[in-house]
Order: C-alpha cells, then structure tokens, then sequence
C-alpha cells in the first residue's frame, strides 16, 4: 500500500493547544482477478500517534479527491473520521 501525503491543518484541541492534522490518500494495488487501485484515507497527529484510517471507499481517483479535500477544509479529526465516512457514503 502506498500514501499519498494530501495536505496538513492546524487545529486546537479541548484544551485549546494547538494540534497538526496530516491527511493523507491511501493506495491499495488489488492484481488479482483484475488489476485496478483502490482508494482511502489517512488522518494522522503526529504529536499524539492518534491516527484513524479506513480503507477501500472508492476506485475513483477524482472522488477520493474530493474526500480528502473535504476532510482537510473540514478540520476533520481521526476520532471524528469514521462518522464523517458513514455520512459520506451512497
């Protein structure tokens, strides 16, 4: 699998601390019966290790785009990442 670094943000915490959210795109290559790539995501605190991930959403290269874009302008934090999904899911 690879990681595809997305972009980073600033946030405050409960306590009001500053914190740095990574956000990155996961690519998982699946060869097997086809070849194809397959789409997820990543967010990371680097300070703390919290990290939330989930993977496989999409085959669509534009439509995770478009998550992660969501996620970073959003502030989107790992503990938040998996109800963010459930929302953002057909």
């Amino acid at each position: 699998m690879r990681e595809l670094f997305y972009g980073s943000r600033e946030l405050n915490d409960s306590s009001g601390s500053m914190m740095i959210c990574r956000y990155s795109i996961l690519i998982r290559t699946v060869t097997d019966p086809i070849c194809f790539e397959s789409y997820g995501v990543r967010i990371a605190i680097p300070r703390t290790g919290e990290q939330a991930e989930v993977l496989d959403l999409t085959v669509l290269s534009e439509r995770i785009e478009a998550l992660a874009d969501l996620l970073l302008r959003g502030g989107v934090t790992p503990c938040s990442l998996p109800d963010v999904i459930s929302d953002w899911l057909p």
